[in-house]
């Protein structure tokens, strides 16, 4: 399954600030819980979905990081990066950056 843009995910815009992230992460983890859906395998999948969503914008690194990715249209390499377990920080991230999109990147981010 292909990955999905994390603002998207939470229905907000691009430059959202944190409390617009969070409220709108507590609507839809309301609407979509396991709980108040038992046994509903796409209300579980997109809880996830949602959950995910938000521990990636709701943390200022990550979020830059997720928003490097998003700008050079990589966002299932992105997903598989945190999916794989890998141990998250901005130099990895970068690294992986400077692997995808080049030194000129890797290089606006520094500055």
């Amino acid at each position: 399954m292909a990955k999905q843009d994390y603002y998207d995910v939470l229905g907000i815009k691009r430059n959202a600030k944190p409390e617009e992230i969070k409220k709108a992460y507590r609507r839809l983890a309301r609407k979509y819980h396991p709980d108040v859906n038992p046994g509903d395998k796409a209300s579980e999948d997109r809880f996830k979905l949602t959950t995910e969503a938000h521990d990636v914008l709701s943390d200022p690194k990550k979020r830059k990081v997720y928003d490097q990715f998003l700008f050079t249209n990589n966002c299932e390499q992105f997903a598989r990066f945190v999916t794989e377990g890998q141990k998250y920080s901005t130099q990895m991230a970068a690294a992986v950056v400077v692997g995808v999109t080049g030194l000129a990147i890797w290089a606006a981010s520094r500055a």
